[in-house]
């Protein structure tokens, strides 16, 4: 996936499964340049 923040692009790296396990999610996104909260926010 790649996206931008502000100025900013960056890509990260999402694996294909249903289910992506916590260990795995925090980096993408933390490479995403999101917080937790930010990303909860989306949905």
């Amino acid at each position: 996936m790649k996206g931008k923040n502000g100025n900013e692009t960056f890509t990260a790296i999402i694996p294909n499964y249903n289910e992506i396990p916590i260990g795995t999610l925090k980096p993408i996104i933390r490479q995403a340049g999101l917080s937790p909260d930010d990303f909860m926010k989306l949905f």
